[in-house]
């Protein structure tokens, strides 16, 4: 773990805690408790990280960098500050900045600003920002794959036919 220092990468994926098997040291990684193991010898360290970056926030700046590959590799330099600027795949335009959401981009998901759908997008490797309009007061993220409305549909229609099956029986139930 010791080739992260000074990266912001830990941050930007709300690790507030960190427990390894050696010292730490890094800046901004508290040192909160240390154990010694019983069942074998070595210790246990727990760190507290004090720059850990909230689940989601807005950023003023985006960087586009077309190739995943390279988008690895800019994260995880030094030059990557979570803080200050996004990393897109595809140019967007925000006029407002853009709120970054530190979850998986994943379908299925959709998001609104003020009650207005907007698109989402792949955003430093594997996570999801949305483009802001200049004034915007709410965004909300919304998971409503396909296979969840399927899946209900299904079970509508199965508990349909099992009700009409209980149904007809009883109705042709001699007396």
């Amino acid at each position: 773990m010791d080739e992260l220092a000074g990266r912001r990468v830990l941050d930007m994926l709300n690790i507030k805690y960190l427990l390894v098997p050696w010292p730490f040291r890094q800046p901004g990684y508290e040192l909160v408790s240390r154990h010694r193991e019983l069942l074998k010898p070595g210790e246990i360290f727990l760190y507290r990280n004090q720059h850990v970056l909230p689940r989601e926030y807005q950023v003023l700046a985006a960087k586009v960098i077309p190739d995943r590959e390279a988008v690895y590799q800019y994260i995880f330099s030094r030059r990557f500050d979570p803080v200050r600027e996004v990393v897109l795949e595809e140019p967007v335009a925000a006029p407002g900045g853009y709120w970054f959401k530190s979850e998986w981009f994943y379908p299925g998901w959709k998001a609104f600003v003020d009650g207005k759908e907007t698109k989402i997008y792949r955003a430093n490797y594997m996570f999801r920002a949305i483009p802001l309009p200049v004034r915007w007061q709410k965004v909300e993220f919304k998971y409503e794959p396909l296979s969840f409305r399927l899946g209900g549909l299904i079970t509508l229609l199965t508990l349909f036919g099992l009700g009409a099956v209980a149904f007809f029986l009883r109705r042709n139930r001699p007396v």
